[in-house]
């Protein structure tokens, strides 16, 4: 997928003169040549490489590279599947990345790993060479496919046909951002994906109404631990709860009737009651807070 759009802001929209963006043009940022765009970055990578060589920064295999197998694959979709037969493989064809369509890179690096072998074979039979992608690049794919599957299983949850409710997003961004926790053993190209993927996937959330999305995870028994939070974001959530607590109970209280002054007599008697009544209030609270805490404590 062209992260970060058009591939990593070497590109921009053309901007019409009422402000709007046209995405049929891109305009290439280093030399201000203008490109028809068709949802594929094809042509852009290429006009990268061709006329700015140096603007081209590697984080894996060559996109370019993939997305031109992609293309041949649908030219030679019935010699591929002769191949895939001969090697007792599944007929399929060859996917190709689209950025408005979600785990597309994923599928498309799957389809390549699975069929490497009668890939290659057709390929090599073709008037017209493709490189195919090296063995070092696709150790690469590999790691990358590995790294979005995860991605690919939250945007399925979140976005799939089964509808959840709102308190799985933080616990499913806390997976990711899990995931996405750099190690010792990860090279270079892999520490520069997951900083750019979780730099992006932080903004996101930061967009979102985070209030509420905590405290629906807090109200949802399945995560009212609060793991995907801090220690202090824990606290000013089950705060929020208890002022939410409070603010309904006085909700669903009578509003108070405003009658004529009372006798002393009558006041005597209403001291009395108000009495009562902070006690009564006393005890609302403390019911309030023992329901709150067995709720916490409950499996």
């Amino acid at each position: 997928m062209d992260k970060g759009g058009l591939l990593g802001g070497k590109f921009h929209f053309k901007k019409l003169p009422d402000g709007s963006l046209d995405k049929t043009k891109a305009i290439c940022t280093v030399c201000k040549a203008e490109f028809n765009y068709h949802r594929s970055s094809t042509s852009l990578a290429y006009h990268l490489k061709a006329k700015h060589p140096a603007e081209i920064t590697s984080t894996g295999p060559r996109q370019s590279t993939l997305q031109e197998c992609g293309t041949r694959g649908r030219i030679t979709k019935p010699e591929l599947n002769e191949e895939q037969v001969a090697q007792g493989l599944k007929q399929e064809s060859l996917a190709q990345d689209v950025a408005t369509r979600w785990n597309s890179t994923l599928e498309m690096v799957k389809r390549m790993q699975r069929n490497k072998s009668p890939l290659t074979t057709t390929l090599a039979q073709q008037k017209s060479k493709v490189a195919m992608v090296t063995d070092p690049e696709l150790a690469k794919l590999q790691k990358l496919e590995e790294l979005l599957e995860p991605c690919r299983y939250v945007t399925e949850l979140l976005g799939g046909e089964q509808y959840v409710s709102c308190s799985v997003v933080l616990p499913a961004l806390r997976h990711l951002f899990r995931v996405m926790e750099p190690s010792d053993d990860d090279p270079v190209y892999v520490l520069r994906f997951k900083k750019a993927f979780t730099t992006d996937l932080a903004q996101r959330k930061d967009s979102t109404n985070l209030k509420w999305l905590k405290i629906t995870t807090a109200l949802d028994p399945r995560f009212k631990d609060l793991k995907c939070l801090t220690k202090d974001e824990r606290s000013e959530v089950w705060a929020s709860v208890r002022d939410l607590m409070m603010r309904e109970t006085r909700a669903q209280q009578p509003p108070a009737e405003t009658t004529e002054e009372p006798s002393p007599k009558k006041r005597r008697r209403m001291s009395i009651l108000l009495c009562s009544s902070d006690s009564d209030t006393d005890d609302e609270e403390e019911s309030r807070e023992h329901c709150l805490d067995r709720y916490k404590a409950e499996p």
